[in-house]
């Protein structure tokens, strides 16, 4: 593949995976998760050496999942993992920010007004990460949608402090101490699984 693979012309439902080569060849193309099996295209010199599948019912993504006290609603959940899952995704691809681990969550009234499943703090330790990701996790729509496709996760800077890199790593103002997480290990045996 001289020029690489390439998707394109991405719709609510499709989207078409391109690839070309620099002479004849086969195209084999194999969609992790899903239960599809190959597809293959032969790319030839009629079509400038390209072949295109068409992945059906293929990709959801979203990301910033909690935050800035939007957190977990009680009634509802995060509604909208119930609409991901509906569309049928053979993956969800999750583009950071699935925790806030630097927000807290109140249970007496979100951002909005909401009630929402609170008592949640700013993540200063480990096992406040884990809480973080307990929080989200534990929310019955998130269960469905990702037991029902593949997950591919990209973190971002939320998932353990805004900002967090090279420059601000490690925070030193107050909740945070000398460093944002402890490392594993600095807990029992027990605790680390």
């Amino acid at each position: 593949m001289t020029h690489g693979v390439v998707v394109g012309d991405v719709t609510a439902r499709s989207a078409v995976l391109w690839a070309r080569a620099d002479r004849a060849a086969t195209l084999n193309v194999t969609l992790s998760g899903g239960g599809h099996g190959p597809v293959e295209r032969i790319a030839v010199g009629a079509s400038d050496y390209t072949g295109t599948v068409t992945l059906d019912h293929s990709l959801a993504f979203g990301g910033d999942v909690a935050g800035q006290n939007v957190c977990r609603d009680t009634p509802e959940g995060f509604p909208i993992m119930d609409t991901i899952r509906e569309c049928e995704p053979d993956v969800f691809v999750g583009l950071g920010d699935m925790i806030y681990a630097d927000n807290a969550c109140d249970a007496t009234g979100g951002r909005y007004g909401n009630c929402q499943i609170g008592g949640l703090g700013v993540a200063v330790d480990l096992a406040g990460f884990w809480e973080h990701w307990r929080h989200n996790r534990g929310d019955r729509a998130s269960q469905r949608s990702l037991g029902t496709t593949s997950y591919v996760g990209v973190w971002d800077d939320h998932e353990v402090v805004n900002d967090f890199g090279p420059l601000t790593d490690p925070p030193t103002e107050p909740p945070y101490v000398e460093a944002h997480l402890l490392p594993l290990d600095g807990f029992p045996a027990d605790e680390r699984a």
